[in-house]
């Protein structure tokens, strides 16, 4: 039978492991995001007399 204390410390390092995956997929999208933006970006700055 686990005690109420082992059951929370494995639930606090579940919520820790999901939440950096949910950081990781999140890093992923914004660096997906990146890629299809920055071209743009970089062509207008290219463009504009700096």
């Amino acid at each position: 039978k686990k005690s109420p204390r082992s059951y929370q410390i494995h639930s606090e390092m579940f919520n820790q492991t999901s939440s950096s995956r949910k950081g990781a997929v999140l890093k992923l999208i914004i660096m997906a995001w990146r890629n299809k933006h920055l071209p743009k970006t970089e062509g207008m700055h290219s463009l504009s007399p700096s």
